[in-house]
């Protein structure tokens, strides 16, 4: 199956976490049995079960997402997925989103004329 990318990057979590995934402990929850063969390259993680691999592992999901989603697809598929997908907000776009909904006494209404006006002018000016 040649699941190395994602065994690694579980192994990783799970050292991090003090988790023993070969103890019997470990093993009397469901995820942690797929965890189990997913290192032995007996199963592939189904991707709908990445969140709870990575809430049994103490770590993103994210960490996890890309090595599962290469045991179904190929590279320039997932750049393909990658690209169709609307992409994250940076940093800065995020502290503009808590600035305006910190203002917002309740629900934010969509930007009148002059709402995005003042935006752009906003945007413009130089430090």
């Amino acid at each position: 199956m040649n699941n190395i990318d994602l065994r690694n990057a579980i192994l990783e979590a799970a050292a991090a976490a003090g988790i023993d995934l070969a103890s019997p402990a470990a093993n009397q929850t469901g995820i942690a049995t797929v965890l189990a063969r997913v290192i032995e390259d007996e199963a592939k993680l189904p991707l709908d079960r990445v969140d709870d691999a990575a809430a049994f592992l103490g770590c993103e999901a994210d960490r996890l997402m890309l090595p599962a989603l290469r045991q179904f697809f190929s590279d320039d598929a997932i750049a393909l997925i990658e690209r169709a997908l609307p992409s994250a907000l940076t940093p800065a776009e995020e502290t503009w989103l808590k600035v305006i909904r910190a203002a917002a006494a309740g629900a934010v209404p969509p930007p009148t004329r002059f709402a995005r006006n003042m935006v752009r002018a906003m945007l413009a000016q130089k430090d």
